[in-house]
């Protein structure tokens, strides 16, 4: 009986020796049903970290740094490591090779620890050891820790919000823009009407910046401090720079793309206008140029007719209104408004005994054009076809 015993382990035991592995085929991790808190990847000293809190994802990289994560990004990871599957199960009694394990890439989901070995003994498949410790075969995975980028590389990844008030403040600029009444307008330097689009394009340019750490830090005096103002979210603050960088937080980044200039510039948000003069209810019209001087007049269907000749003016009216209204600006002057001088010429519109509206206008060293309208303190660059018109009279 002893000796039957002794034969039946032994062929349990050759036919075991003899058998196939246990197939497998199946998910190298417990189905979770994404229901991941934290994973870790690591191999040797390389180590990359993800936990999701606050319904976030956060990665920790090599740097100790933890930072936002690129949900996408994590994402795709998360469904990578899904589809991780074993082609077989090595038998209990089957040894790897030695040193299969001795730089593992090791994968750590909420507490569920696999490690990928090296190559196994049949060609194309290496060795893995699940998270309940059995051995098994599979296909080479092709994840290096180093190389995942997983931060989310946006400057404001939650958006800017509902913008009212914009401040910008530099080296050679200050710039207040608002909308906290109605439409944007610009209050400094000094009051004007704005281009509300161009300054929505602009927000939304500064919304989807994305960047990494920069090399160098912004040298202190030639940033740009920008300060976003969000009603009640409060706001937001970041500093620009005309070669492509930012600081936020403390910390600069380069922005992606080719360096440019991220700084607003005060002409791009002003409505390209000097002023506008429609015909309707102006009654007089006076042009000086120099100690040269013509009235033009006219009440209720009566044609414009300068008071000191008689002669009627139809068509040259009929144009300067078209002209005025608008008067296109295409460029802005960086200087005092003093330092052009007295105005070449000067126009004003009279609406009965009240002045409506006053033009001036300079010409500079190269032949430009430069005109200011009414009270406003701000001087443009404007097309030569206004003042030549004016010209014509004299």
């Amino acid at each position: 009986m002893r000796r039957l015993g002794i034969v039946l382990a032994l062929l349990a035991l050759a036919g075991a020796a003899g058998a196939a592995p246990t197939p497998a085929g199946g998910p190298l991790f417990p189905p979770g049903g994404g229901a991941d808190r934290t994973v870790e990847i690591a191999r040797g000293e390389v180590r990359l970290t993800l936990e999701h809190a606050a319904e976030r994802w956060w990665v920790t990289s090599g740097d100790g740094a933890r930072r936002l994560a690129d949900r996408a990004g994590v994402e795709a990871l998360l469904a990578r490591l899904d589809g991780l599957r074993t082609e077989r199960r090595v038998a209990s009694f089957g040894r790897p090779l030695p040193g299969a394990f001795d730089d593992p890439l090791v994968i750590v989901r909420d507490g569920h620890e696999a490690r990928i070995g090296g190559p196994a003994r049949i060609p194309g498949l290496v060795y893995a050891r699940a998270p309940d410790g059995a051995l098994h075969l599979m296909r080479p995975v092709d994840l290096d820790p180093a190389a995942l980028h997983l931060v989310d590389r946006r400057l404001f990844p939650d958006g800017l919000g509902v913008v009212s008030e914009i401040d910008v403040s530099g080296p050679d600029l200050v710039l207040h823009a608002s909308r906290e009444y109605g439409p944007w307008r610009l209050t400094a330097p000094a009051p004007s009407a704005a281009d509300g689009d161009r300054i929505d394009a602009w927000l939304a340019r500064l919304a989807v910046l994305k960047g990494d750490p920069a090399a160098a830090p912004v040298t202190p005096g030639t940033g740009y401090q920008t300060v976003l103002t969000r009603g009640r979210a409060g706001t937001m603050s970041v500093v620009l720079t005309r070669d492509g960088r930012a600081v936020l937080d403390g910390t600069p980044l380069q922005v992606e793309g080719p360096p440019r200039d991220l700084v607003p510039d005060r002409f791009d948000w002003m409505r390209k206008e000097v002023m506008r003069v429609p015909e309707a209810g102006i009654t007089g019209i006076q042009i000086q140029q120099g100690d040269q001087s013509v009235v033009l007049a006219h009440h209720g269907d009566t044609p414009w007719e300068d008071k000191s000749s008689g002669r009627v003016f139809r068509s040259w009216t009929a144009a300067l209104f078209g002209l005025m209204d608008p008067v296109p600006a295409v460029g802005l002057w960086s200087g005092r408004p003093d330092a052009l001088g007295p105005p070449k010429m000067e126009v004003r519109f009279w609406r009965e005994a009240q002045v409506a509206a006053t033009l001036e206008l300079w010409t500079d060293d190269d032949g430009r054009w430069w005109a200011r309208g009414g009270d406003a303190v701000t001087v443009f660059q404007v097309p030569p076809a206004l003042p030549e018109h004016l010209a014509r009279l004299f």
